[in-house]
């Protein structure tokens, strides 16, 4: 796998609690984002990486900053333990990729590539 550049985010960490219902994780430009289990079984998923541009709309047609852009790292880590936390996303080939963490300090290193992430690092990350 070829990488053409490594984006670091500027930020340094960011918290997100997730719930029952499945929502998207904006990492808000920090390389850690903190998680937070907060029932039983939830779920979540990782957005799609695009390439850094100046010209990325929303819906809108509102030019907005992608949230998770090609090359960059991210590191999730389950911070506090109140359950199993299920994230969907693709892997750097484009399959469907499930990460799922249980226990507090399970943590995953990824990059975005232009199909999904790839796994740098993995600490008790379930991988499916």
């Amino acid at each position: 796998m070829a990488f053409t550049s490594l984006f670091m985010p500027t930020g340094e960490s960011t918290a997100i609690s997730t719930s029952g219902t499945t929502q998207e994780i904006d990492p808000a430009g920090a390389l850690i984002v903190n998680l937070t289990s907060t029932t039983g079984s939830d779920a979540a998923t990782l957005p799609a990486p695009v390439k850094f541009s100046s010209k990325v709309k929303d819906s809108n047609d509102q030019f907005i900053e992608p949230k998770v852009c090609v090359g960059q790292m991210l590191k999730l880590v389950l911070v506090v333990d109140g359950g199993s936390l299920a994230i969907t996303t693709t892997d750097a080939d484009g399959d469907a990729l499930t990460l799922t963490f249980a226990d507090a300090n399970d943590e995953i290193l990824l990059v975005a590539t232009s199909s999904g992430y790839a796994v740098l690092n993995n600490s008790g990350v379930a991988l499916s």
